[in-house]
This record gives C-alpha cells, sequence and structure tokens, in this order.
C-alpha cells in the first residue's frame, strides 16, 4: 500500500477532514489519516537544557494519508477530499465577510 500528503490552509480544516475522512474507502482499501508531525532535530551534541527542549514535534497543517491504494490516482484522492476542501472553502470566505464586516464597523466608529 501507497501513502500521501494533503496540506490545507489551517488546523481547523486538518480537524474537519480527519472527522470526516477517517477510515474512508478507495479502491476497496480503508485509508488510515492521521496529522503530520515533523520533529525538529538537533545536533546529538547539543547538552544545554534551552536546545533540548527545542527538539520536539511540530504539528503541521498535513494530514499523512496510509493505506492507499498503488492504483489510485490523483483525481481519485481529489474527489475523496472535494467535500472537505468545499467546506474549507466555504468556511474561509464566512471568515473573510466576518473580518470585512468586522472592520467596516470599527472604520465607522470613529467617523
Amino acid at each position: 500500500m501507497g501513502y500521501g500528503f494533503v496540506e490545507f490552509k489551517s488546523k481547523t480544516f486538518v480537524d474537519e477532514a480527519l472527522k470526516r475522512l477517517q477510515n474512508s474507502e478507495l479502491n476497496g482499501h480503508n485509508l488510515e489519516l492521521k496529522q503530520s508531525e515533523r520533529t525538529l532535530k538537533l545536533a546529538s551534541n547539543v547538552k544545554t537544557k534551552r536546545k533540548r527542549q527545542l527538539e520536539k514535534k511540530q504539528q503541521t497543517t498535513k494530514i499523512l494519508i496510509r493505506n492507499i491504494p498503488f492504483q489510485a490516482n490523483v483525481r481519485e484522492i481529489r474527489e475523496l477530499f472535494k467535500h472537505v476542501l468545499e467546506w474549507a472553502d466555504e468556511e474561509s470566505e464566512r471568515i473573510e465577510g466576518l473580518r470585512r464586516k468586522t472592520a467596516a464597523e470599527f472604520d465607522g466608529s470613529y467617523e
């Protein structure tokens, strides 16, 4: 089986995709989704406490998808994530509308 990554604009979208698509089926295979984590590794000879604390897991806005059938293509993966991506676009537009409205009200209050 193969694996792949899908990147989103924010953690909110990642959480929604994980909730909606966990154990989705693609070509007869149940997909496993997990938020991708990357570890910042420092040189092994670093001894100070501050520098050791820097070595930690960093959460990203990427999702790791496991158990992708080798015969699956990009179109099928996009189709699977289509509903989450549409929701993310709608949510982004809603948030942008709220930002504009708040900015307009804020600007109007000083006139």
